[in-house]
């Protein structure tokens, strides 16, 4: 029997960020998985920070702020107060981690091992190829001698949480040097790889499309790009299944990559293009709604471009598919983007006519089953203390609530169970009681979007927390 039961390699989802910001990941996916496998206290995930000092941004504590202070709506002569606020907030989060405690490398106990949580901010396919905590120290800046007035939020803060997260197996370690040294320390029954999302989000998240080009393969030339072209996506996840395999774990998991256009933070607008289509006219940010979007104005991507990204993604989880294929038996695909597809409030949920042949509307287990209204992947809303639009993703748009973490993590655990894995149910109703955004949220949200869209106007923010891991 394997000494270690689970590790698992990824980006932001795998890490646990909620709300723009990486703070303890002991509310992932990874962390209720292992706690349904019986290994929930011996598996290590980071902590970052405390949730004032998240990286990049905590929006539901600097929303929290401003609203506290100044209510619901910001009369004009609140509006300039408001922004100082804001500034001195995020002032203080990056003199932290520039200048402040959060600038220093971590101290990392050599006995203590690498975490089973590999999952970092921003990481792309490449990123877990390639980079290590010497790496990232290289590539973070030095201490800042003065703040930046435009962009307050924390310089590579992707880096300095990936400096924290491979430091514990060493300087030169990747990811899956990291697994490899866990699985060398008496076997490894589980290794579960949530890669290849942040090869494709950039299109939703910044609302740009830039097909890769010469470099994709280079950490230092690959930001220019948003999405991968699928030949590119392939030679570099082939090499992430060499990794994977090298760590030889007893039961390999792939996941597939959800479609971009099912986030909420890109908000389709100006109807669909036709009867039965999936995609709308324009994608733009969420908190514009249709009367008063301007094409020559707002932001966007065009219906095409929602469109080429879907196909991209559609040819990566072939791709997928196939590697795990094969590899043969103990290698296994965990269909994530199927499962956000099957709860697409706008895309399928609410319009039958787009649906495919064979669609089927995802089956809530319980006790998420008795919610009212049910969990769906619009942007989070609430009236008086109570959600009345989605729930599945947090107020960033992007990373799931602490109920969706804890979804994927009941869907992997019904797969490993069909693969022979030991594995309990996950605790859903705990995660319920732990996700305070969903059970009780704070009156805040009721108008978050307006406070939204006023703080990415004021203080450029979600443009920035896109830009964090990259």
């Amino acid at each position: 029997m394997a000494k270690h039961r689970l590790v698992t390699v990824g980006d932001s989802i795998t890490q646990g960020v909620r709300s723009g910001a990486a703070v303890d990941g002991r509310l992932s996916w990874p962390q209720f998985l292992a706690d349904a496998m019986g290994v929930g206290d011996g598996f290590r995930s980071p902590i970052v920070a405390t949730a004032d000092r998240g990286l990049p941004v905590n929006l539901e504590h600097l929303a929290t702020e401003v609203l506290d202070r100044f209510g619901t709506k910001l009369s004009w002569h609140e509006v300039p107060l408001a922004a100082l606020l804001v500034r001195r907030w995020m002032d203080q989060v990056e003199d932290h981690w520039e200048a402040g405690p959060g600038s220093v490398p971590p101290v990392v106990d050599p006995e203590a091992g690498p975490y089973h949580n590999l999952g970092i901010l921003g990481f792309d396919l490449r990123d877990a190829l390639s980079l290590t905590a010497a790496e990232c120290d290289r590539r973070i800046p030095g201490v800042r001698a003065d703040d930046d007035l435009i962009d307050q939020v924390p310089e590579a803060a992707g880096l300095r949480i990936a400096r924290r997260v491979l430091a514990t197996a060493g300087p030169d370690k990747t990811v899956f040097d990291a697994a490899q040294a866990i699985a060398d320390d008496g076997g490894l029954e589980v290794l579960v790889v949530m890669l290849g999302s942040n090869n494709a989000l950039q299109v939703a998240s910044n609302l740009e499309l830039h097909w890769s080009g010469p470099g994709y393969d280079d950490l230092d030339a690959k930001g220019r790009y948003t999405l991968w072209q699928p030949h590119h996506f392939a030679a570099e996840y082939d090499a992430v299944v060499e990794a994977a395999a090298a760590v030889g774990a007893e039961h390999t998991v792939l996941t597939t990559v959800p479609h971009v256009t099912i986030i909420p933070l890109a908000r389709g607008v100006n109807g669909k293009m036709a009867p039965g289509s999936r995609y709308f006219e324009y994608y733009t940010r969420i908190w514009i709604d249709d009367d008063s979007f301007q094409p020559g104005r707002d932001k966007h991507i065009t219906h095409s471009e929602a469109r080429d990204a879907d196909a991209a993604i559609d040819a990566y989880n072939e791709h997928i598919r196939a590697a795990a294929a094969a590899r043969g038996a103990g290698w296994h695909v965990f269909e994530l983007g199927d499962r956000l597809d099957s709860m697409a409030t706008k895309r399928y949920i609410e319009d039958r006519s787009a649906r495919p042949a064979g669609f089927v509307p995802y089956q809530w287990p319980e006790p998420l089953d008795r919610l009212d209204p049910l969990l769906g992947t619009r942007f989070f809303r609430s009236k008086s203390g109570r959600r009345t639009e989605g729930g599945i993703f947090s107020l960033d748009g992007i990373h799931p609530t602490v109920v969706g973490s804890a979804l994927i993590a009941h869907e992997l655990s019904l797969l490993l169970r069909h693969a022979g894995v030991q594995v309990s149910d996950v605790d859903l109703g705990a995660a319920l009681q732990s996700d305070e955004l969903n059970t009780d949220p704070p009156d805040i949200v009721d108008s978050v979007l307006g406070i939204a869209g006023w703080l990415d106007q004021t203080a450029d923010i979600f443009s920035s927390i896109a830009r964090a891991g990259r």
